[in-house]
């Protein structure tokens, strides 16, 4: 009897640990999946995510796939991060993307290279700059474009974004001279490793996804509430996780138009 009471005290030991909420070493669940539907269409959401994470619950792997076609995959070796685009599943040369990032694994330095049919190649460099805590504060885009393997054109194209933060809170984004407050549940504390907020704001594959991860570290204490465009309602499983997001827009008199479903790693 004592036998059975130990075997089965193991056993059940066992099933708790490999079921048990996956954190990292901040103490962060770690989303696994994120799907954003427009209403009226969970269906057939229009943009997925995927994540993957080391041991330590370091995040070395995405997969973004979304509605035009376009999939992307970033993958960080060590301190390497690398990004692969593909149309169709076909792997699409014209758009390269390459990072440098510091020694606490921050992107610094992001170059979008993408050439056309007509052989002139489009250079965007981006600079990162960050906080005394480590978080992003300042990027800077430069823009240049190459002609028929002549020597590179600097456009004098550039463009500054800042971004503020009150109380642990990304409280506003300027860009050239626009600001953008933004708004948080002063109730509801960020307890995931992925941010919503900007994985949704930016879209498409040439925007800063990365935005959105450790990568770049453009976290806030509290949960994203509204920035005067997006209101975000949040929805809650029976263990306190944020399982589904209804993002209101103000166009639409403050109607839910988008629909952002999230898993996480057990």
């Amino acid at each position: 009897m004592k036998r059975f009471v130990l075997v089965f005290f193991i056993f059940s030991s066992c099933i708790a640990i490999s079921s048990a909420q996956r954190r990292n070493s901040n103490g962060e669940k770690l989303v696994s999946s994120v799907k954003m539907f427009s209403v009226n269409h969970e269906d057939d959401p229009y943009v997925c995510y995927d994540f993957g994470y080391d041991d330590g619950g370091n995040l070395n792997y995405m997969y973004r796939k979304g509605c035009s076609g376009y999939t992307s995959i970033w993958r960080k070796e060590g301190n390497k991060l690398t990004r692969t685009e593909y149309s169709t599943n076909t792997l699409y040369k014209p758009l390269e993307f390459s990072y440098t990032l510091d020694e606490s694994g921050k992107i610094v330095k992001f170059v979008i290279k993408e050439t056309c049919l007509n052989k002139k190649v489009f250079s965007t460099r981006y600079t990162i700059s960050y906080d005394r805590v480590g978080r992003v504060c300042r990027i800077y885009e430069e823009n240049y474009k190459t002609e028929y393997g002549d020597i590179e054109r600097d456009l004098n194209e550039r463009y500054e974004t800042l971004f503020e933060y009150s109380d642990g809170n990304c409280s506003s984004r300027i860009f050239e001279g626009n600001r953008i407050e933004r708004t948080y549940y002063s109730d509801l504390y960020r307890d995931m490793n992925i941010n919503i907020y900007d994985l949704y704001k930016n879209p498409n594959p040439w925007d800063f996804i990365e935005m959105g991860t450790e990568w770049m570290n453009n976290y806030s204490f509290n949960m994203f509430d509204c920035d005067g465009c997006y209101r975000f309602e949040y929805h809650f499983d029976d263990n306190g996780n944020i399982v589904r997001i209804d993002v209101h827009y103000a166009i639409w008199n403050w109607k839910v138009k988008t629909i952002i479903k999230i898993e996480y790693a057990y």
